[in-house]
């Protein structure tokens, strides 16, 4: 079996979030939404994908997925306490752009069957409180398998779209962090052109 998903290093947006030594807290905080298929839709499917991106998220250390308890709910002092203790906080869901499962016997093995997996995916959110700023990415990933006759493909498929969509998502997450990373490193540049100079 080959995942055909683009492995994204994430360099900028990594090294940017890492934890400080002795930060208690994560840089991020993100509320996700619930996911939804192609037509806008929630399934069971996009209900395991969103656990996926949860799970996902909550592997990071510099991520929060449930709000901190220092949080307020009112925005103008959400962006204060956030700006204070330079928290970042977006609100996120996934969307499934596209999912295709063939299952076909080989053209010179009847008995044996060629099933295939592909799966695209996008995040989509803005930032918190403002909703200003969106961010987003794309994500696919795709796989097959030759099964024998005696084997369930459609137990087969199910596996392979789960492990599909976890590539997939790994590379939506990528790619946002690179986008935010961009648009931090703008915010900078721009700050340190506004700063200032000293004779």
């Amino acid at each position: 079996m080959r995942i055909c998903a683009v492995a994204l290093v994430l360099s900028c947006a990594i090294s940017a979030s890492a934890v400080e030594p002795g930060r208690a807290e994560p840089r991020f905080y993100v509320a996700v939404q619930a996911a939804v298929d192609p037509s806008g839709a929630q399934t069971e499917l996009t209900s395991e994908l969103r656990q996926m991106f949860i799970d996902k998220l909550k592997r990071r250390t510099d991520v929060a997925v449930t709000a901190p308890a220092w949080l307020p709910v009112d925005p103008e002092a959400m962006r204060v306490e956030l700006a204070r203790r330079g928290v970042h906080a977006f609100d996120a869901y996934l969307k499934v752009d596209a999912i295709t499962e063939t299952v076909a016997p080989l053209p010179r093995d009847p008995s044996r069957r060629l099933v295939t997996v592909e799966i695209e995916v996008s995040l989509h959110g803005n930032t918190l409180p403002d909703r200003i700023l969106k961010i987003g990415g794309d994500g696919r990933a795709a796989t097959e398998l030759v099964i024998g006759p005696s084997v369930d493909a459609n137990a087969v498929r199910r596996r392979l779209v789960r492990e599909v969509a976890d590539a997939a998502i790994g590379e939506a997450i990528a790619a946002t962090e690179e986008k935010i990373a961009l648009v931090a490193l703008r915010e900078h540049g721009a700050s340190a052109l506004a700063a200032p100079r000293r004779r």
